[in-house]
């Protein structure tokens, strides 16, 4: 039996790429308006609808960068992080298991979050940037590992 991870081994070879690009070429779609950023962020009211949930709300929630200089240094460090706990890390032997990683603290980040993300109006202007929150657990975990 295989593991979803390893049934995306195309996109683990380049994982740390692939974010960052994914991040900044949403957010450069988001900031020129091809895409209201409306439809990427994280609302729980369209995400469990009983008909037709958009569940592409979950992974461009936390692919959403800030304006301006943001746009471009948030990417790079989602770049240099994940690249840190992929190569030489003994916790994360395997490229699968920053996957997994990730997927945890997403996970984490919208069940502390999910009292501010089930209102219907965010309490901070960043509240739906789940991205802000992603990489801050992946410095401070990069961090503690040298």
């Amino acid at each position: 039996m295989c593991s979803p991870a390893t049934l995306m081994s195309p996109l683990l070879m380049t994982g740390n790429r692939t974010v960052a690009t994914a991040a900044l070429v949403e957010s450069i779609v988001v900031r020129v308006g091809l895409v209201s950023a409306y439809v990427v962020i994280w609302h729980t009211s369209y995400i469990f609808k009983l008909f037709f949930p958009e569940l592409w709300r979950i992974p461009t929630s936390f692919l959403l960068t800030g304006d301006g200089f943001s746009m471009i240094m948030e990417p790079y460090f989602l770049y240099r992080y994940i690249s840190e706990l992929e190569v030489g890390n003994a916790r994360f032997p395997r490229k699968e298991d920053v996957v997994y990683y990730l997927m945890f603290v997403s996970v984490a980040l919208i069940v502390s979050l999910s009292h501010e993300l089930c209102q219907g109006v965010p309490s901070t202007r960043d509240t739906y940037v789940l991205s802000h929150y992603v990489l801050l657990c992946l410095s401070m975990f990069a961090q503690a590992l040298k």
